[in-house]
């Protein structure tokens, strides 16, 4: 007989989870997968880079286009109103492309990442293509929040510039004037940050859950009823955790390969190749910090799912053909049964002893069934009744 194979264990405990725990296991999380979760961000990094100088080479080459050939013999541009808004027109369709891009692969990498945490903090594997199949379509389903997005920026805009028109034309001057920007301002500071804590399960809802439309905000705000503070106390400690982190290790680099910035760019090889590597390190630190944040993030997510006795996602079950798809509870938890919800169990049977037959609820071949207290013969009895031979005695 093969010994039994040990059941997975989760990497978190049960919920409710402890900031220290939250933190620690974050790093934990991230310490699983680290090759993945560095590659995707370094590819989302490339990415980027990739769009934004592709836009800033279209950008150019439509300004030249637009100025040849409309130089006066004193070298000064003079181009026509329509070629000019020619090209500011294409100019701006470029600029849209690339905006569309930047938050396509933005929505996209970030979704994967937050596809790799989940699925590492319960023990599951997942590949960079069952990863990238999972998140297909993202970005489609993210379209209607930007769009909503967009539009609650321009009109948050307008409501800004046109409180400092009021107060401007009010004819308040003096410390009465700044006493009202400084209260507008504060205003501002705590809707937009009340909104943002509200929504910062955004993408985990997003990548994690089938929600289509504004559907992912009206989670994450569900998620977050009733755990304002806790929330936002802990996503500020860990970014100054992360800030601490940062700061030494950039004075690290600036103490190891320090020069003032005035030599940088002097002649000094050793002073620009140490300067260099200083901003390639400090390059290397925004790589490692999206994937952290996405495991933090992840690991609040699931917290507050637990608290909430809500079954964990399985956002790779249906790319993986693996056992574990059906499998959303946790280990030794019965099967529908949601994460920490108090059921009672069912009894479990009495073994059988070896030889012994299991309880049946059909009697066997020829056993008699007792009803009313009254013995029944089994239909065949009935039916062999008449041909049964006298016996010797008669």
């Amino acid at each position: 007989m093969e010994p039994l194979t040990p059941p997975p264990t989760r990497l978190l405990p049960p919920s409710p989870l402890k900031a220290t725990t939250a933190f620690t296991k974050a790093f934990a999380l991230f310490g699983k997968r680290p090759g993945l979760f560095i590659g995707i961000s370094l590819l989302s990094q490339a990415a980027l880079l990739i769009i934004g100088a592709a836009t800033v080479l279209a950008v150019a080459f439509i300004a030249l286009i637009t100025a040849a050939g409309n130089f006066d013999s004193l070298g000064r541009v003079s181009i026509s109103s329509g070629k000019l808004a020619a090209g500011g027109l294409a100019a701006a369709v470029v600029l849209l492309v690339s905006a569309f891009l930047y938050l396509a692969v933005t929505v996209k990498i970030n979704g994967m990442l937050y596809v790799l945490a989940i699925e590492t903090e319960a023990t599951r594997r997942p590949t960079y293509r069952d990863l990238s199949r999972s998140t297909k379509g993202l970005f489609r389903r993210a379209l209607p929040t930007i769009v909503f997005m967009t539009a609650a920026i321009v009109l948050s805009i307008v409501l800004s510039v046109a409180i400092l028109f009021g107060i401007g034309v009010s004819g308040v001057e003096g410390p009465t004037a700044g006493i009202a920007l400084f209260i507008a301002a504060i205003a501002i500071f705590v809707i937009v940050t009340y909104v943002a804590v509200r929504w910062c399960f955004y993408l985990a809802t997003l990548a994690l859950e089938t929600g289509k439309g504004l559907n992912p905000l009206r989670r994450s705000w569900h998620l977050t009823k009733g755990a304002f503070w806790r929330v936002f106390g802990r996503l500020v400690l860990f970014n100054i955790a992360v800030g601490i982190v940062w700061f030494i290790v950039t004075a690290a680099l600036g103490m190891a390969f320090g020069a003032p910035m005035e030599e940088t760019f002097g002649n000094n090889p050793a002073t620009s190749s140490g300067a260099v590597t200083a901003n390639i390190l400090s390059a290397l630190l925004n790589i490692l910090f999206a994937p952290l944040m996405a495991c933090f993030m992840s690991i609040l997510y699931l917290d507050e799912r637990r608290r909430r006795n809500e079954e964990d996602p399985t956002p790779t079950a249906h790319v993986i053909d693996a056992p574990w798809q059906a499998e959303t509870a946790q280990w030794g938890q019965p099967q529908g049964q949601r994460y920490g919800a108090t059921t009672t169990e069912p009894a479990a049977e009495t073994p059988q002893r070896y030889g012994q037959q299991p309880p049946t609820e059909e009697p066997r071949y020829g056993q008699r069934v007792e009803t009313n207290n009254e013995t029944s013969p089994r239909p065949d009895e009935d039916k062999n009744a008449g041909n049964t031979p006298p016996s010797a005695g008669n």
